[in-house]
C-alpha cells in the first residue's frame, strides 16, 4: 500500500482529500503546516507529498524545496487556486507536479497514476 503526506491548513481540505486517496487504496497521514510535515517526512516512509502552495509560513513550494535536502527522491504533487502566480522555473527545479484547484478528482488520480 503506498503512503501519502497530505499537506493543507484547511482541515476541510485536508479531510476530502484523505477520503478520496482512502478511496483509491493510499494510505494518508495529515499534517495542517510545512513544519509539521518536515517533523513527519523526517521519521516515516512516504511514497508521495502531495500539498497546497498558499500556507501560512511556508509555501508547498517551499516546502517541496526543504523536502529535496531530506528526501530528493519523493514525488511531489502541488496544488493551488491560483497557478498563475507560481513560479514556472521554480516549479521545474524543484520536480513538482501542479494541479489546479478545485481538484478534479480524475485530474488527481492521473498525479498519482504517474507517481505511485
Amino acid at each position: 500500500m503506498s503512503r501519502a503526506l497530505v499537506v493543507d491548513d484547511d482541515r476541510a481540505v485536508r479531510k476530502a482529500l484523505q477520503v478520496n486517496l482512502t478511496k483509491h487504496g493510499i494510505d494518508v497521514t495529515l499534517a495542517e503546516t510545512a513544519d509539521e510535515a518536515l517533523g513527519l517526512l523526517h521519521g516515516a516512509p512516504f511514497d508521495l507529498l502531495l500539498t497546497d502552495y498558499t500556507m501560512p509560513r511556508m509555501t508547498g513550494l517551499d516546502l517541496a524545496q526543504a523536502l529535496r535536502a531530506i528526501r530528493p527522491e519523493l514525488p511531489v504533487i502541488l496544488y493551488s487556486g491560483y497557478t498563475d502566480v507560481i513560479p514556472e522555473p521554480q516549479l521545474g527545479r524543484v520536480a513538482v507536479e501542479l494541479v489546479q484547484k478545485p481538484i478534479d478528482p480524475e485530474a488527481l488520480l492521473a498525479a498519482l497514476t504517474k507517481h505511485l
